[in-house]
Parts: C-alpha cells; sequence; structure tokens
C-alpha cells in the first residue's frame, strides 16, 4: 500500500475532531540515532514497569489509540514478536491522543489476554480534552514527526532509537531481527529516515492547514490545499480531495471524481482504489448521502487489481457489501478474507466477520 496516500487520507478523516480542540507545539526533535525519550507514562495497564532502558535489552515502543481500529491488526503480530524473541526484547505499547481517560483502560480490561505486551496510557496533563498534549506524544510523536497510528519505535541496547515505521505484518521484522543480532546499519537507516522525515513534514504541514479548513468549512481552500500535495503523491492529492468534497457535501460531483480517477489514472493501482473505496463506503462515520453501489464497485476492482490475494481488499469489498445491507454477500467474502490472511489480520477479521452476522 502507499503508505502516504493513506496517512493523508487518515489524518484528515481521523484528526477533525483533534485539530479542531487544540495544536501543540515543540521545539524537541528525535532522530534515528538520538536517545531514546523516557517511558514517561500515566498508568502501566499491563506488565511490569520500564524505570530506565537496560542494556542487556531492546524496547519495541508502539503507539496506539482506540478511535483507530488498525491496532487490532498488530496485536497478535506484537504477540508474535514477543514469543519469538522474549529473551531479547521488551515491547510496550503506549496509547495516546485519548480524548477519554477510560476508553484504554476498558479496552485493555477487554483485551488483556490477548496481549502478551506491557501496555500503558501517556502522561496527560488533567486539564487536556484531547490526549494531544502527553508527554509521550510530544517528547515521541511529535518531536519525530509521527502523526499516525499505530506507530512503532525500536530501541537499541545502547538506548538510542534506531528504527520507526509500521509494526504491521513484516515491516517491523527485519529491522527488529538485525538490531537484536547487532547487524543493523544506523548510519544508512538515519540518511534515508531523515529524508522521508522532510516529505512527511511538508506533508504534514498541509495536511494540518487542511484539516483546519474543513473544520471551518473553507472549502475553496482545502481544495487549494489538496493541490499542493500533488508534487509529494499525486494518489493522496485525489484522495484528499475526494474527501473534501464529500465532506462539503458535494456528492455527485465528488463521486463522479471517485469514479473518473477509478476509470482514469488509478485504474490499475490496487492501493489508490482501495483507499477510494473505503472513503466512500466510510463505515465509521457515513454520509448523510452514500454511493454504496460506487463503494462495492471500487472494493471488486481493488480485489480484482490484487488478484484476491489480499485479505484487506477483501475486507474492503465486505465491508462495502455490509453498508449496502447484503450480508449473504458479506460473509462470504469476509471468509475468502480470513483464507488468505496472515496471522496478524484474523482477529480482526473474525471481529468484522461477527458484525456481519457470520
Amino acid at each position: 500500500m502507499k503508505n502516504s496516500f493513506r496517512i493523508v487520507v487518515a489524518s484528515i478523516a481521523l484528526a477533525l475532531p483533534f485539530f479542531a480542540s487544540a495544536q501543540t507545539a515543540t521545539t524537541q526533535t528525535l532522530h534515528i540515532g538520538d536517545p531514546a525519550p523516557p517511558l514517561a507514562v500515566g498508568q502501566w495497564l499491563k506488565g511490569n514497569p520500564i524505570p530506565q532502558y537496560l542494556s542487556s535489552e531492546a524496547y519495541v515502543v508502539v503507539f496506539w489509540s482506540t478511535w483507530s481500529p488498525a491496532f487490532m491488526n498488530v496485536m497478535q503480530h506484537l504477540n508474535e514478536i514477543e514469543a519469538k524473541y522474549s529473551d531479547h526484547i521488551r515491547i510496550v505499547a503506549v496509547s495516546v491522543f485519548e480524548d477519554n481517560a477510560a476508553k484504554p483502560i476498558g479496552f485493555v480490561n477487554h483485551f488483556a489476554d490477548k496481549m502478551d505486551f506491557s501496555v500503558a496510557v501517556d502522561q496527560v496533563p488533567a486539564t487536556s480534552k484531547h490526549g494531544l498534549d502527553g508527554t509521550m506524544a510530544v517528547t515521541w510523536l511529535e518531536a519525530s514527526q509521527q502523526q499516525g497510528v499505530p506507530i512503532a519505535f525500536i530501541v537499541d541496547h545502547s538506548g538510542k532509537i534506531a528504527w520507526i515505521g509500521s509494526p504491521f505484518g513484516n515491516s517491523i521484522d527485519d529491522p527488529l531481527r538485525k538490531i537484536i543480532d547487532n547487524s543493523w546499519d544506523s548510519a544508512s537507516y538515519a540518511t534515508e529516515f531523515s529524508s522521508k522525515q522532510d516529505r512527511d513534514k511538508a506533508t504534514s504541514d498541509i495536511v494540518t492547514k487542511m484539516t483546519l479548513a474543513i473544520n471551518a468549512s473553507d472549502w475553496d481552500g482545502a481544495l487549494k490545499l489538496s493541490d499542493e500535495l500533488i508534487p509529494y503523491d499525486k494518489a493522496a492529492a485525489a484522495g484528499a480531495r475526494y474527501l473534501t468534497m464529500l465532506r462539503k457535501g458535494d456528492y455527485d460531483a465528488a463521486y463522479a471524481y471517485a469514479k473518473q480517477l477509478a476509470d482514469g489514472p488509478f485504474a490499475k493501482d490496487a492501493a489508490a482504489v482501495f483507499s477510494l473505496g473505503w472513503i466512500t463506503i466510510n463505515p465509521v462515520e457515513p454520509y448523510k448521502k452514500t454511493n454504496y453501489e460506487l463503494g462495492v464497485a471500487l472494493a471488486k476492482q481493488a480485489v480484482e487489481l490484487s488478484y484476491h490475494k489480499s485479505a484487506e481488499m477483501l475486507d474492503l469489498l465486505a465491508w462495502a457489501y455490509y453498508q449496502k445491507k447484503d450480508k449473504e454477500n458479506a460473509i462470504s467474502t469476509e471468509k475468502e478474507a480470513l483464507a488468505v490472511a496472515r496471522d496478524d489480520q484474523k482477529f480482526k477479521l473474525e471481529q468484522s466477520l461477527k458484525t456481519f452476522g457470520g
């Protein structure tokens, strides 16, 4: 999947309530090779506290939020990593960006038996209404220019940040293995990551301005800002424009635009069509006028482009059917997704299947 496309769309779609209430600022920076900030959490919900980093262990620090369902996909893989490297690492999952401190506590109480790793919540000021100003959020995420969750940091045996990236599937496996056996090339990765940070910072600044414009119903301003994303990722720019049109309520033009993209420049791009499909069906917060026929069509296109081998694409199609009130096809498609899913994907798919009535 194209990470920039997904990050941009997720940032705009999910961060609206947070950016509306506050903007944080810090002069701190965090780069590859820097000493890892302390684990200054507000409360340990599971596992033993970690007062300091030990040279005998590496640490995987994963940030997540209850409002982002993606963490459900990550939990099983973290369990697998914990089982494989239990003598070499400690895994800590820290909940951030929460507008209600009780939510992560309830989440962990419910899923404690599915978490074989330590879990904590950010240290947030009592007056905070959004969680953006938590100590961990500021010193880790904001300092390293990371806004999307879940996101993982690996702290090596010297207590320094060795890697930052997605905790999904195989993304984290190779760097973690090399960090544990001391074969990781931190210098080369630091150069690569610095360049990525520069690109992400530019994109993030545009997304922040765009989110504020959407909150202010400044639709022309938001659309102009979406065009500023074009030099960084044309698919991300198109997705941001599509989402803005839907937020504006310009439904007919928006759905025509999405179809034009899917039939034209993105006709063979499974990742871009997939994201257009999720924006279209929007199961978390449906639009006043949702085109479920288009949602199903886009999902089918993504599934075909991925040769029915992507559980993620099939899951989208299942949700599109479900949103369209076609439970029979939703159930059969989700079962097809489970048949090709990685182990770390299966728990979330099983939960979706239960939602569909299967």
